[in-house]
């Protein structure tokens, strides 16, 4: 009767330490997983919601800016006592409502940012932004021409267009790399 009963206290430690050990790999996978799920999603949510649409906004403005140049330079001369229109016409259908855009993006979608402090570019983008709609405001209202702001200490857009096309393109391989460390393939 002892052996018997020493064989089944056996198999049942072995049944309870293989129970043990399986489960405790099992929930150390599955924990891995809810990580890495979570890390994709927060990836897939800066690059959807803040990085991709702010680099779309980003690009979109510089089109329109050098469409504004081109247009100043391949006007006819005649056409220049016009230019205070065509500038009012470009800040009030497209700067001042771009600017809003990104603004509204920035502060609405900070929390999704990759840095933890907000980059200086992007505080003289919306001080450029207020001022810009500050001055155009004051223009309309009192026919004060005021197109005339100072000019930026440095060169904050092209800066704030390189930080975002950087930040977009690590995140893209970020999350490439963690769908390829999940799934174990290769993307194309």
């Amino acid at each position: 009767m002892w052996p018997s009963i020493i064989v089944a206290l056996i198999a049942a430690t072995v049944s309870i330490i293989g129970w043990s050990v399986v489960h405790f790999f099992t929930k150390r996978r599955e924990d891995h997983a809810r990580k890495a799920q979570a890390a994709l999603r927060r990836l897939e949510r800066q690059i959807e919601e803040f990085y991709g649409p702010l680099e779309g906004l980003l690009t979109y403005a510089d089109t329109v800016y050098r469409l504004e140049q081109t247009r100043k330079q391949l006007r006819p001369s005649e056409q220049g006592e016009r230019d205070e229109d065509v500038i009012q016409f470009f800040i009030e259908s497209y700067y001042i409502p771009l600017n809003r855009q990104i603004t509204e993006l920035m502060h609405s979608k900070v929390h999704l940012m990759v840095e933890e402090k907000v980059p200086m570019s992007y505080k003289e983008f919306m001080a450029q932004a207020a001022t810009l709609e500050c001055f155009h405001n004051l223009w309309r209202k009192t026919n004060l021409h005021s197109f005339f702001m100072p000019a930026p200490e440095r060169d904050w857009a092209k800066e704030l267009r390189a930080e975002v096309t950087q930040r977009l393109l690590e995140l893209r391989t970020k999350h490439a790399e963690l769908i390829r460390d999940e799934t174990g393939k290769r993307l194309t």
